[in-house]
């Protein structure tokens, strides 16, 4: 199965060197793309947060349907979650960043 994937993953380089105009291809490891995708997720949060900080210092006015999507995407993301935890993990988070300020 890995050799399997090594060469899939070597045909897909190949196919992404072809189409560049430069005729070259990124080979990041596994462990390289996922940082990059860590760092892409930690970036939204950010821009998540910011949002929902500036609206509720009155800085922008909330967007009914941006927080039904939000609501809907922590639900979704907390489903795995027993009765009470998601507010324990917050109530934890918050004490963490007062620690810092």
């Amino acid at each position: 199965m890995r050799k399997a994937h090594r060469l899939r993953f070597q045909v897909h380089l190949l196919g992404t060197a072809a189409a560049s105009e430069t005729h070259t291809t990124s080979t990041l490891t596994d462990l390289q793309r996922l940082e990059s995708s860590l760092h892409e997720v930690l970036s939204m949060i950010d821009r998540v947060q910011a949002y929902i900080q500036s609206v509720l210092t009155g800085e922008t006015e909330g967007d009914i349907s941006v927080g039904r999507y939000l609501l809907e995407t922590l639900s979704t993301a907390t489903d795995g979650l027993e009765s009470g935890r998601l507010e324990s993990l917050f109530n934890s988070h918050l004490q963490v960043r007062a620690a810092f300020l």
